[in-house]
């Protein structure tokens, strides 16, 4: 601080000649709490600034807030439209300033909500306020005007008691100064004036410290610990995937590791004089390390990165090999001729066959059917021994044909397979008639590609040549600028 400092000092020791004031300095107060491992925290300093560190704790603090008193913001940003009734269109904006009263309740005002103490931070035109308390934690977003009983009006400074975990205290009748203002110096020595009532004795701060320094001391272990790097720096200890990934998983746990025993070094270095130099070597040590695990991790990631490429090179090869070969668009360089001549003679095979699967079948059918009269008179003589049975063959018919077809059955087959035949000469020229469209379709392609090429060339030549001659003219026009004579030199 400036002047201002004493200045204020003189004013509070002339204003309270019986009390004994006195100045001080913030690495004094640090040192004080530091000595006996005290937390940090605004009462503490207060204590240590009274120096009053045996002083019994009660439990509680003041906690203040100050807090605006007006929104100078008259309107709201948007702009929103609204229609007269000549039907003219007008542009207005809200007002942001809410009314000063809302069901007799202002801004900022301390209220008893649902048990607790808090303020009312929002407020509705339907009697709904939002409350909190002053460290933000909120009490109720929503709750009617009716539920609420007025404890004070707002002032300019919000003071309330809050415990040492945070939360809110349950005194109700404390009275406290909650205006501070430069007629009224005795108000600056309220902090020092509390803090003797709230500062725990330092025995119960012993445990904290001593627990403090074994997560301090295995912290720094961790941090010393180099077995990691050793462990998979070398080049033998990565030699398949399987062992590239136990590193990366390895290295992970080993980050948490690490990070955990910065957090924790962290806490005890709060609790020293030379705050920033024990965090800057904690970090060394927590950068080394990751700097090991980083460099393993590196080699890890790259010989899973180099299998996954062998990996995928296989599968394209592999690929490749089942890959069909393309339809060529020429077609078949036969003769429709020869190709017509040796679709007949397939048909003609093909008949034959059939007329000899057609024979065998039908003489089967014959067999099968003499096997089984057989069978049955076989079966009667058993029955009837005594009777004779007289035999008698059916006179043999002459057979037509071949293996007896009939003629008519002969020219219907033919007049069938004629049938066929022509059918595959239709098939044929249909399919020699698209092949001969697709190579046209083929050619016009291939022309069109050309005319576009030919296009596409034409027109970089022409941006060529105009870019050359930009160039050129900017070029002149440099020239020109610099062999200028604006007629000012003889001036200077």
């Amino acid at each position: 601080m400036d002047i201002v400092r004493w200045t204020l000092l003189d004013r509070v020791r002339k204003a309270h000649p019986g009390l004994p004031v006195e100045n001080t300095c913030g690495y004094l107060t640090k040192n004080t709490r530091i000595t006996p491992g005290l937390p940090k925290a605004h009462c503490v300093d207060a204590c240590c600034i009274a120096g009053n560190l045996k002083a019994v704790r009660r439990g509680v603090c003041l906690h203040q807030r100050q807090m605006r008193k007006h929104n100078r913001q008259i309107h709201k940003c948007t702009i929103l439209l609204q229609t007269l009734e000549d039907g003219t269109k007008i542009g207005y904006r809200k007002l942001n300033q809410t009314p000063h009263m809302v069901k007799n309740f202002r801004l900022f005002d301390k209220v008893r909500c649902l048990g607790q103490t808090g303020f009312i931070f929002g407020r509705r035109s339907s009697g709904c306020f939002d409350v909190r308390r002053l460290d933000g934690v909120k009490l109720s977003s929503g709750i009617s005007y009716r539920k609420l009983t007025l404890l004070e009006k707002r002032g300019t400074h919000l003071t309330e008691l809050i415990k040492e975990d945070g939360a809110s205290s349950s005194v109700r009748r404390q009275r406290f100064l909650r205006r501070v203002s430069m007629n009224k110096p005795c108000t600056y020595l309220l902090s020092a004036l509390m803090a003797s009532a709230v500062l725990a004795p330092v025995a119960a701060l012993a445990a904290d410290k001593s627990e403090l320094e074994v997560r301090m001391e295995a912290a720094q272990k961790v941090l010393a610990d180099r077995s990691y790097y050793e462990r998979w720096s070398p080049e033998a200890a990565l030699k398949t995937v399987e062992d590239a990934k136990a590193a990366n998983e390895a290295g992970s746990a080993r980050q948490k590791e690490i990070d955990g025993a910065l957090d924790v070094m962290k806490d005890w270095c709060h609790t020293r004089f030379l705050v920033n130099a024990c965090i800057k070597d904690a970090r060394d040590l927590h950068h080394e390390r990751e700097k090991e695990i980083r460099s393993v991790r590196l080699k890890a990631d790259e010989m899973i990165r180099l299998d996954r490429v062998e990996q995928r090179r296989a599968r394209q090869e592999s690929q490749k090999q089942n890959v069909k070969q393309p339809m060529k668009l020429g077609g078949s360089t036969e003769s429709p001729e020869s190709r017509s001549e040796s679709r007949a003679e397939e048909v003609k095979t093909k008949q034959s066959r059939a007329e000899e699967r057609r024979a065998l079948e039908e003489a089967n059918v014959r067999a099968y059917e003499e096997k089984q009269a057989r069978a049955a008179r076989k079966a009667e003589e058993r029955h009837d021994p005594i009777r004779v049975k007289s035999r008698v063959k059916a006179p043999s018919s002459p057979i037509e044909g071949h293996l007896g077809r009939t003629a008519a059955d002969v020219e219907a087959g033919r007049a069938e397979a004629a049938e066929r035949m022509a059918q595959e000469d239709a098939n044929i020229a249909a399919f020699n008639a698209k092949q001969a469209e697709a190579k046209k379709r083929l050619e016009e392609a291939e022309a069109t590609a050309a005319e576009r090429k030919a296009s596409r060339e034409a027109r970089q030549a022409n941006f060529n040549k105009t870019l050359e001659e930009r160039r050129a003219a900017q070029k002149r026009y440099e020239e020109s600028r610099e062999s200028k004579d604006s007629g000012l030199k003889k001036y200077f």
